[in-house]
């Protein structure tokens, strides 16, 4: 017997438009300007250099500027899709679930392997090995 989920989920990252004017200025100085697709690599830059292991593999799928947050997280629960915020610079990236921002829409690929000196969670203690009982 497996256990159902009522939900995929998405991940997602909302960035204020103090951290996008930020970036668009570094953008802006250097040679190559500002453009959406650079902001995309920039975020999948800082997923990559995270000290948070969970998140070193997501990438940025796609943007857009939403207007109302939360009621895109309403949208994406209606479709059965759980959004979940991915944070990767806990001590100054604010958790944003309401009003507007700039939001990415991220994914892990396929072909991600996770190597056994990575420090992660310990899924020993975890129900499979009680054959899913307590």
């Amino acid at each position: 017997m497996g256990i159902e989920t009522r939900y995929d989920h998405i991940y997602y990252v909302v960035l204020n438009e103090e951290w996008i004017a930020a970036i668009r200025r570094g953008l802006e100085a250097s040679p190559s300007g500002f453009s959406w697709e650079l902001v995309c690599k920039c975020i999948d830059s800082q997923l990559e250099k995270s000290k948070d292991w969970t998140v070193n593999n997501f990438r940025v799928e796609y943007s857009q500027y939403c207007d109302d947050i939360d009621s895109w997280i309403r949208a994406q629960l209606r479709h059965k899709d759980c959004p979940v915020f991915v944070q990767f610079d806990p001590d100054c990236q604010p958790i944003i679930k309401t009003g507007s921002g700039s939001l990415f829409v991220l994914y892990e690929p396929d072909a991600v392997t996770y190597s056994e000196h990575e420090e992660g969670p310990d899924y020993g203690n975890g129900l499979w090995a009680y054959d899913g009982r307590l």
